[in-house]
């Protein structure tokens, strides 16, 4: 069962595979497990979102801040050009009227955790590395629905992903071992990430959200009037992006 952030002291083995995106949830992680002391394998995927280059100058950022290695990946799927507004063009501001907005609004990316896991999950078993670190952050009724977000982030998914990782892998089947996600966001909501993120002492202004191509974060997607309003809402304005 994945891992929430009381129980990741408890690790003893400290390698790790850190799904790295450059935002908000990939920063407080990689905060987190530097300070937890491990030796972080940074995996950036470029699938081919709008943003690839900022999310990679972020993704650098975080790691130059807080160590590690950083491995990356590039993956064609191009009918995700049709599937998603993130993989093709210029994303605006929606107003969305149910829980699962992003698919109204098409800014969901089909099955995308479900894929970037599992290519964490075949790093991890190349490395012998037992831990998966993912911003997964959804939660769910108590029938197992997803509450909002994408529904791809959820309780529910991080065990049965996790689970058919290890029914794959040797390092299960052969070696007797498991690997195990490391999930302490799930369930949180970004405020108390970022309330998290600030008592670590976490740089927030070296992460991107952007959903658009651009030097800095065009301040009118979806993605960057959601990231200002969650400052907003702990009481700081939000940190400007730069490049270290």
């Amino acid at each position: 069962m994945y891992y929430i952030e009381e129980e990741i002291k408890c690790i003893k083995d400290k390698k790790v595979i850190l799904l790295q995106s450059g935002g908000l949830e990939s920063i407080y992680l990689a905060k987190l497990l530097s300070d937890y002391g491990f030796e972080i394998n940074h995996l950036f995927i470029d699938y081919g979102q709008n943003s690839c280059k900022s999310e990679l100058k972020a993704a650098n950022n975080i790691v130059k801040a807080y160590g590690g290695t950083l491995h990356q990946v590039k993956i064609s799927m191009p009918w995700l050009k049709k599937a998603t507004v993130l993989c093709g063009e210029e994303v605006k501001s929606y107003g969305v009227s149910n829980q699962m907005g992003c698919v109204e609004c098409g800014t969901y990316v089909p099955l995308r955790n479900h894929v970037l896991i599992s290519i964490a999950g075949s790093l991890a078993e190349s490395l012998d590395i037992c831990y998966i670190a993912t911003g997964l952050d959804n939660s769910q009724d108590i029938f197992g629905v997803p509450l909002g977000g994408t529904p791809d982030k959820h309780p529910n998914f991080a065990y049965s992903i996790e689970n058919s990782i290890n029914e794959g892998s040797v390092i299960y089947q052969v070696k007797e071992k498991r690997i195990s996600l490391i999930a302490p966001i799930l369930g949180r909501t970004k405020e108390e990430t970022i309330k998290r993120g600030l008592e670590l002492g976490c740089d927030f202004s070296l992460s991107w959200s952007c959903y658009n191509n651009s030097e800095k974060p065009c301040g009118y997607c979806c993605a960057c009037i959601d990231r200002k309003s969650h400052f907003k809402n702990v009481g700081i304005d939000e940190p400007v992006f730069r490049i270290i």
